[in-house]
């Protein structure tokens, strides 16, 4: 497993316009090879939002980000920054009492 973290400010881009956007786009993420999970987050008082992308392997996440969906790739957003980290998956085995993501 790979995780990666994306963030963003929605710039001069409003709220209710991305929101919208964002609606239009979600089911294409269940197409993509390799993505396990994608969880949308936000803060909206500060103008921040952003994903939290569990995938198969970081091969999948690498063709992710070259990708036209990848938030890097919409000139409207600011401040893309994506960060990706490798599981250590004998730790994640004993925290994970909810969600079964390491077996």
């Amino acid at each position: 497993m790979h995780v990666q973290i994306v963030t963003f400010r929605l710039g001069n881009l409003r709220e209710d316009d991305y929101l919208s956007s964002a609606n239009d786009v979600a089911a294409r993420f269940s197409s993509l090879g390799g993505l396990s999970a994608k969880v949308w987050l936000e803060r909206p008082e500060e103008g921040t939002y952003g994903a939290l992308y569990l995938w198969r392997d970081k091969e999948s996440m690498e063709r992710f980000v070259r990708s036209p969906l990848f938030e890097g790739n919409n000139s409207e957003l600011q401040d893309v920054r994506s960060q990706d980290f490798d599981v250590l998956n004998n730790l994640t085995k004993k925290t994970q009492p909810e969600l079964e993501l390491i077996s």
